[in-house]
């Protein structure tokens, strides 16, 4: 949400606060009698996070082991892509039908970081099938599943969900993790993308639609290269 960013604090705490007490709303159960989730229920006590460890292929070898015991194929599929075999029964808490998770798309409800993928192990994902594992899994673990499940979604793109063209000097320069992108769009850029009109996101779509200017990193960043 590159807009986000642009608001004050005082603003973005009053998108919030919006989102929590006219958006987070059941009018579908009853629409005589709306049903506020952060109004009527109660608010159990926050969950503290430390920091990730550091990526390690070990740690990964970890999270494929924690992906089996947790039993994260019966959902997502043996390699990620939202296609197990309890993936066609799914429902909301509301009784909508909901698919999980395609984890190679790279594009994470909750956000693309490991830190973001480690809360959504810890307390789930409320109203999807998506439970929490803070009671079964250590800390230990869901920080190593996280980082498995961001290791799923390195080299598919989101829109054909066809695996990326990519040149091996390229492959090793994703592989080293001590390359980052300012933002997750930004973090490879194929070879021909000079060639090729600039993809605008999310936020950024919107804003050019309204004539609004996007400001750009330094630069589009291939991998090896940072920001100025």
């Amino acid at each position: 949400m590159p807009m986000w960013h642009s608001l004050s604090e005082k603003d973005r705490l009053s998108v919030i606060q919006y989102i929590k007490y006219e958006l987070a709303v059941d009018r579908v159960t009853d629409p005589d009698y709306p049903y506020p989730y952060f109004v009527e229920e109660t608010v159990e006590a926050p969950i503290y996070a430390g920091e990730p460890p550091e990526p390690s292929e070990e740690i990964v070898a970890l999270g494929a082991r924690a992906w089996k015991q947790a039993k994260c194929w019966e959902c997502h599929g043996d390699d990620g892509k939202g296609d197990g075999e309890k993936a066609a029964g799914l429902d909301t808490d509301c009784g909508f039908p909901i698919r999980p998770a395609d984890l190679t798309t790279g594009q994470f409800k909750s956000g693309p970081s490991v830190e973001d993928i480690f809360r959504t192990m810890t307390t789930g994902l409320s109203g999807t099938p998506m439970p929490s594992y803070e009671q079964t899994l250590s800390e230990e673990d869901r920080w190593a599943l996280s980082y498995y499940v961001l290791s799923l979604s390195a080299y598919t793109d989101p829109l054909t969900g066809e695996p990326l063209d990519i040149a091996p000097a390229d492959r090793q320069a994703l592989n080293d993790s001590a390359i980052k992108a300012t933002e997750s769009h930004y973090a490879y850029k194929p070879a021909d993308a000079d060639a090729a009109p600039r993809a605008y996101y999310a936020g950024e779509a919107w804003a050019e639609k309204h004539g609004i200017e996007v400001p750009g990193p330094a630069a589009a960043l291939k991998p090896g290269l940072t920001p100025d």
